[in-house]
């Protein structure tokens, strides 16, 4: 059975609460590496159920080896994690080792002083191979203990494998995903599959796999996981069960609001968590609009973990949404770490054409895609450039860069990509005076995705963007074959059905020349402070249409001028937004704005309404 060993030393009264501490990489001998990492994790989760002591995230360790000049897989120990700790603000290092004693493990952490070494506190424990786990759970205990955390808070933590997985095997592979995600998602799903083969019930394997599902736009995959999280979330520590339920209420129930206030819970009490911040950015941002709430709070997680290139990516967007390059700048400016270069290389592509640069876009792209692996959790390279051809009225370039990625997605089943392309091409078609291949391109969309191989949102997202399209350029029977399809969602009341009816309801209005009709529909669409960002643009769209057939020239120009927002259109998964520029432009330039109208007719207003500049592709 576990014991405790040995026991002396404080870093009571000079270790402050909420302080935060560096866990050494523990020193093991070569043949017990891997459970060293096991229970280097172990410890760390245990850690989390403390509202006393913070650790120090594992990107910040690998930022600061990187400025120390070394590489950020070398092991941080000794001397070496003593600067860490000095160079990321940590108050105490656990400088941590284990070995083995006969048919015992013995685990052991020290209380160092960073600036000097000197020792504050020292614990030992020992235990027989079954019972590892909870020697480690006695050994933190102690840790925290002498760290100054009272006897009452340690008694409220819940045993290490009721929070974990009682296998070390498990805990071994998951701490291998954890490390590799934000670099390599395959491999780290075949690391979390493998521990969720030894064990099923291992609910922090299933968020994190669900996560990683949701990065690469696997929604199916994603709610799987999402569900067994949540079936097992007693098996969580507090703050990992408010994660699942903060992406359960986002991901599975559609909820922004709830998601936005679980997130903004465990900020206030963990206000570490670096993960929590970038969500909550991403919820105001995706979900309700709001760059303004967005970009403090995805700085902030950026403060606490400056690797995570997809936040970095987001408030760098958000800065430009808001009209804001100076800020834009200095956030994408020093990535860290590796990625950096085809970050910077993205960047690029994104910065030029919210500048309105056509050469610089046109020579971002080439650089960004020659000769480099493309693949974006998002939105392939290759996609973004396609449709950034489509927007500045170059179907010729574009075309054949979209049809390659879609051929790739078809193969990938990446179902929300082949539907973004897919109305990429549509528009790109119509801007080469194709019309009947246009139409034949956006009905592709029903045998390309049928509903039965596609999970929520994906399916409902599909069945309204095909019908709004449709709807606008007078393909009414591909508009109800797209409605019958695919199923609705079920609930009526739902953010998703009722403001996805909404806009197809308002787009007919449109097509009859019914402007204040298609008001009245976009005016109860959605709540107040929410706006799905990918609709935000067929909202603001039809609002123009519909203000210009009600002579209201001035509030059509400044509905118009929003749809054609370069920062929300750079945003790499927002494909449906830069195709859409073309149909601004014209508008605009209808409206006596320049605009630089298109060589091709796209506005979906019928000539009957006397404000078109030609009929609608038909």
């Amino acid at each position: 059975a576990p014991r405790l060993v040995d026991a002396r030393g404080t870093a009571a009264g000079t270790f402050t609460p909420r302080g935060t501490v560096l866990v050494a990489d523990f020193e093991t001998a070569p043949p017990l590496a891997e459970l060293a990492l096991a229970t280097r994790e172990a410890l760390l989760v245990d850690l989390q159920q403390s509202g006393f002591v913070q650790a120090v995230p594992r990107s910040r360790m690998e930022e600061a080896l990187r400025r120390m000049g070394r590489g950020p897989d070398e092991p941080v120990q000794g001397a070496v994690a003593r600067e860490v700790a000095e160079r990321t603000g940590a108050g105490v290092v656990l400088a941590t080792t284990v070995a083995r004693a006969g048919t015992r493990y013995v685990l052991s952490g020290r209380g160092l002083v960073p600036e000097s070494g000197e020792e504050l506190f020292a614990v030992r424990t020992s235990a027989g191979e079954r019972n590892v786990l909870q020697a480690l759970e006695r050994l933190s205990r102690e840790i925290r203990g002498r760290l100054g955390e009272a006897a009452e808070s340690l008694r409220e933590s819940r045993p290490l494998p009721e929070v974990t997985t009682p296998s070390v095997e498990a805990l071994r592979l998951y701490a291998r995903a954890e490390r590799i995600l934000a670099t390599d998602i395959a491999g780290a799903m075949d690391f979390l599959r493998a521990a969720l083969e030894i064990d099923p019930e291992f609910a922090m394997a299933h968020r994190l796999a669900a996560a990683a599902s949701v990065n690469q736009l696997q929604f199916s995959e994603a709610e799987r996981h999402i569900a067994l999280a949540w079936a097992h979330r007693d098996r969580l520590t507090d703050r990992e069960r408010w994660h699942v339920e903060a992406v359960r209420a986002s991901e599975v129930d559609f909820q922004p609001w709830r998601a936005e206030e679980l997130y903004q819970r465990l900020l206030a009490r963990f206000p570490d968590d670096a993960r929590a911040a970038f969500n909550l950015g991403s919820i105001r941002l995706s979900w309700l609009g709001d760059p303004e709430g967005a970009l403090p709070v995805l700085r902030r997680g950026l403060g606490r973990d400056p690797t995570n290139l997809t936040a970095r990516a987001m408030a760098a967007q958000a800065a430009l949404i808001l009209d804001r390059p100076e800020v834009a700048d200095t956030v994408a400016e020093g990535v860290p770490g590796p990625g950096a270069d085809l970050f910077m290389a993205r960047w690029r592509v994104t910065r030029a054409f919210w500048a309105d640069d056509r050469e610089e876009v046109r020579d971002a792209c080439a650089v960004l895609l020659a000769g480099r692996e493309t693949r974006h959790p998002s939105a392939d390279d290759r996609e973004v450039c396609g449709s950034l051809d489509v927007a500045y009225g170059d179907p010729d370039t574009g075309i054949p860069r979209l049809e390659a990625v879609l051929d790739d997605y078809i193969r990938e089943s990446r179902h929300r990509n082949i539907a973004h392309t897919l109305h990429a091409l549509t528009v790109a078609h119509l801007l080469s005076g194709d019309t009947l291949r246009a139409k034949a391109r956006l009905a592709s969309a029903l045998e390309l995705l049928p509903a039965s191989d596609m999970a929520e949102p994906d399916r409902y997202i599909t069945r309204t963007n095909v019908r709004i399209h449709a709807t606008l350029f007078g393909w009414e029977e591909l508009a109800a074959a797209a409605e019958v399809a695919y199923p609705p969602l079920g609930d009526p009341d739902g953010l998703l059905e009722r403001g996805g009816e909404a806009l197809v309801r308002a787009a007919a209005s449109i097509r009859r020349r019914d402007g204040g009709g298609a008001l009245a529909e976009l005016e109860g669409a959605f709540p107040p402070g929410a706006m799905p960002m990918g609709w935000r643009t067929f909202d603001e769209l039809l609002r123009g249409y519909a203000f210009e057939l009600l002579g209201e020239t001035d509030l059509a120009r400044i509905h118009f001028a929003r749809a054609g927002n370069r920062g929300w259109a750079g945003i790499p998964a927002l494909t449906k937004d830069r195709i859409h520029l073309p149909l601004v432009r014209e508008a605009l330039a209808r409206l006596g704005t320049d605009g630089g109208r298109p060589a091709v007719p796209l506005s979906p207003l019928p000539p009957a309404a006397g404000v078109g500049a030609g009929g609608a592709p038909r």
